[in-house]
């Protein structure tokens, strides 16, 4: 619809994400009279928030997990304001939401099957894209800093210092790096004999380096900009805050590297 806003909520406080399985709590109940279902749950990590005008709630069925259709304006939503003191990406309005018998139609139920999630190939990579693009924003702003940044007992920028240059250097190979692999896998991706179904190494390798590689460029920028680094005098603490979220998001740290780990082992198997 147009001016509609979706998103998939999925994670609970006692499951975590459905990416490892496990049937939700939160559980959709026929109505006596068949016409719909009752939904009643706690969700987390609701990113969006308010601002949504749809939610696509993965759910108990009964016998079978699946996912249903809810309306932001239905009757018995509640938002709780669990995000706003959070490390990362406060911007994203990922508050808790409780479902209190939320009625709605009967064929709102937009999926049926394994209780374990489909896993959504194409979320790493533009997640990666984010936290790419945070640290090519650290990389800039500590560069720009080291041009104006002229200490009395030096009289000239840092800029000029082969310490600082090699710090910077390291930053950019880095980047260059994890870009070069991410835009190679993006067009794997969009490539015209694209088996998508069979990227999940490929992603995963991509996702975990680009994610590894925000969090040290952006630590690496707040050591080369000092003490004012940590002030809101400069942008690079939101930065180094944000790009954290990156190791906590599906595939996330070991699970990234088991991936990838099966698929070189499984090139010798076959």
């Amino acid at each position: 619809a147009s001016g509609s806003l979706f998103n998939s909520i999925a994670s609970e406080p006692a499951m975590g994400s459905p990416s490892r399985g496990g049937m939700p709590a939160t559980t959709a109940v026929p109505t006596k009279d068949g016409d719909g279902w009752i939904v009643n749950g706690r969700k987390t990590w609701s990113t969006g928030g308010k601002h949504l005008t749809h939610m696509l709630v993965r759910v108990d069925l009964g016998e079978e997990a699946g996912v249903v259709l809810v309306e932001q304006n239905m009757p018995g939503i509640t938002w709780i304001n669990s995000w706003q003191d959070s490390l990362s990406l406060r911007a994203s309005d990922s508050n808790d939401v409780i479902f209190n018998d939320v009625r709605i139609p009967h064929d709102y139920v937009v999926e049926r099957g394994d209780a374990k999630a489909k896993p959504n190939l194409w979320f790493p990579m533009i997640m990666s894209t984010i936290y790419l693009g945070a640290a090519v924003s650290a990389r800039n702003c500590v560069i720009q800093f080291a041009l104006e940044r002229v200490p009395t007992a030096l009289g000239r920028p840092i800029a000029t210092l082969p310490k600082i240059q090699r710090q910077i250097g390291e930053i950019d190979v880095a980047l260059q790096a994890a870009q070069s692999l991410l835009f190679d896998v993006a067009a794997e991706w969009t490539g015209a004999d694209a088996d998508r179904a069979k990227m999940s190494a490929r992603i995963a390798a991509a996702k975990t380096m680009v994610t590894e590689t925000a969090n040290k460029v952006t630590d690496q920028a707040l050591r080369i900009a000092g003490g004012t680094s940590i002030t809101k005098a400069l942008p690079l603490e939101r930065y180094f805050r944000d790009v954290r979220a990156g190791s906590m998001q599906p595939p996330s740290g070991d699970t990234a590297l088991e991936i990838v780990g099966r698929a070189a082992i499984a090139e010798f198997e076959e």
